[in-house]
């Protein structure tokens, strides 16, 4: 009984939040009436029923305690900056604990504010968001539900991306707050960059696939070297704890899921030519989303399933919602090969498929789905 009502919760909300999008585009709303409608109102109400989670996501309690005591004690701005978790991410916890909120209303915040950035991102393409939210929901819902300062950093950092080689000072603002969220974001500097002809070679299809394949091959040998570069350049005490765990890899119930996530990156590397070719039909620069997310594709290949280095690439390699949602806009919308069209639908239910695993494997903790709102 307690699965079927998990279940019905996390495909319900899915669909609720993918539905609510489409029927505003099919009734060609005005922008505004679209953002109220097909955006800001099914959004509240997701983040109010997530919010309202009770132990659900295995780091669930760590960050109620973390708040909790914030809004007993308090929290100085001296303490702040001294404080193991990241300052930015502190001071949100700060804001909702100064109101006296419990914490089911942070948690509500914190869900909102993942789904409003992620939204923002398709504010020029808003006809392809009804694909974004598909795969958020399906790929991206059981991290949420557990590092939740990373994954408000990743959208931070997806938000980010719409200034890539056009705007330094806003990319730069993005990817700050986005450090200041989890530190692990400031690998994302640099990035801002990589639009340029210099890296024009990270467009050629067989060197992708190469270099996809060697990282993977050879993961066990350049996972020890990292973990050795890593552990001299961690300062923070809260990631010098989790380098006592360098060793500790990810849990794999059967394979089956980095099967079909593999599947899913080739696919995309398969169809970067037309991502970059129909990229105006989309409004977002396919070319730099792209080579972002083959850089973290190729790197979380080599830093196999060790679950401190996996977390580096998580923000790069996170893009693949937003490709994942434009390939399959094109191909069902405007591609006519019947090939092309199996293709996109085929990875929508691969990707339910996945989703449908995640909840009865219980991954990251998300099932059983319990509502409590204290």
């Amino acid at each position: 009984m307690i699965m079927s009502f998990t279940y019905f919760v996390y495909i319900g909300l899915t669909f609720f939040l993918v539905l609510g999008s489409f029927l505003t585009i099919r009734l060609k709303n005005t922008w505004n009436t679209y953002w109220l409608i097909g955006v800001f109102f099914p959004i509240v109400i997701i983040s109010i029923v997530l919010g309202g989670r009770w132990n659900v996501g295995t780091d669930w309690d760590e960050y109620k305690l973390y708040y909790d005591e914030i809004r007993t004690f308090g929290l100085s701005w001296s303490e702040l900056i001294q404080h193991n978790l990241e300052p930015l991410y502190l001071t949100l916890n700060k804001v909702v604990a100064s109101l006296d909120l419990s914490s089911s209303y942070f948690f509500t915040f914190i869900a909102f504010l993942h789904f409003i950035c992620f939204a923002m991102v398709y504010r020029n393409s808003y006809r392809v968001l009804p694909f974004g939210f598909y795969f958020f929901m399906l790929l991206f819902l059981t991290s949420m539900l557990n590092i939740q300062r990373q994954t408000l950093a990743t959208c931070l950092f997806l938000l980010a991306t719409s200034y890539i080689g056009k705007n330094l000072f806003k990319y730069t603002v993005c990817v700050t707050c986005a450090y200041l969220t989890h530190y692990s974001s400031i690998i994302l500097f640099p990035f801002y960059f990589i639009g340029g002809k210099k890296f024009s070679f990270l467009d050629n299809r067989v060197l992708a696939f190469t270099l996809y394949f060697i990282a993977f091959i050879g993961a066990p040998f350049i996972n020890q070297i990292l973990l050795s570069i890593a552990s001299i350049f961690i300062t923070n005490e809260k990631y010098i704890r989790n380098m006592q765990e360098l060793d500790i890899n990810m849990e794999v119930s059967s394979g089956l899921g980095i099967i079909a996530s593999h599947l899913l990156n080739l696919t995309i590397l398969f169809y970067s030519k037309l991502l970059r070719n129909k990229a105006y039909l989309v409004s977002f620069d396919l070319s730099s989303l792209y080579r972002c997310f083959l850089v973290g594709c190729v790197f979380s290949n080599a830093f196999g399933l060790s679950m401190f280095l996996s977390r580096i690439t998580f923000a790069l390699t996170s893009l693949r919602i937003v490709l994942l949602s434009c390939l399959c806009y094109l191909l069902i919308q405007f591609r006519t090969s019947f090939i092309d069209k199996f293709v996109g639908l085929a990875i929508t239910l691969l990707s339910f498929a996945m989703f449908i695993m995640s909840i009865r494997n219980a991954a990251g903790g998300i099932s059983p789905f319990v509502f409590n709102w204290i």
